[in-house]
């Protein structure tokens, strides 16, 4: 058995982000999770404000620095790994742009981008059949059409597998079929957030409970 944490874990002041890291990561410490280990996702309230790097803006090459604070408390912010005949793989697809707190894009960067081609490229097909991709926003609006914007780059990627995303983010209980450019199968499952309607309301945004992971 395994978790993964799909959801921001912090907020932005700086209080949130030197004290309230570290304690998710205790929380989730396999001693207190009966020996399930956790796999973290980084969100969009999880990075690091550009003005905080002195910085009014955030571009391509300077991504990495808005990882900073996640990264020393609960390690990469994207990475793979085997289980069985599947392949996990986690992703940071969250690019920040500036500091308001709509200031992003679901995008992969550059150096995320050239990882991925090569953590791909060295999968051993005669023991991997398919391909889990864990980030925080989906992939995919409602009718399967790619919402990341450069969201078909990173399709082409995935292409020869069977694909199934895990996805957090959206407060909505979503679940989405479509294909990859070969036509192998691709399910994306939008979790509901523990939170509700961000904290306004206990139910997710089309009535899922909050509290309710499908």
């Amino acid at each position: 058995e395994n978790g993964n944490e799909l959801e921001d874990v912090k907020f932005e002041e700086d209080r949130q982000k030197t004290h309230y890291m570290p304690l998710m990561r205790e929380m989730f410490a396999p001693t207190n999770t009966g020996g399930v280990p956790t796999f973290y996702v980084m969100g969009n309230h999880d990075h690091d404000n550009p003005k905080d790097l002195g910085l009014a803006s955030c571009s391509d090459e300077t991504q990495y620095l808005t990882r900073k604070t996640y990264t020393a408390a609960l390690g990469p912010a994207y990475y793979s790994f085997n289980l069985g005949t599947e392949h996990y793989v986690v992703l940071d697809d969250t690019f920040i742009e500036s500091n308001n707190s709509g200031g992003y894009l679901c995008k992969l960067d550059s150096r995320q981008m050239a990882w991925l081609r090569k953590d791909i490229q060295a999968i051993d097909k005669r023991v991997i059949k398919g391909i889990v991709i864990v980030q925080h926003i989906p992939m995919f609006n409602a009718n399967g059409k790619v919402a990341m914007v450069n969201g078909d780059r990173v399709m082409d990627i995935f292409r020869d597998y069977p694909l199934t995303f895990l996805i957090g983010h959206s407060h909505m209980d979503r679940t989405v079929k479509t294909q990859t450019p070969k036509g192998k199968p691709v399910w994306e499952f939008v979790h509901p957030s523990l939170a509700g309607t961000a904290w306004f309301t206990l139910k997710n945004t089309e009535g899922t409970p909050a509290a309710f992971c499908a």
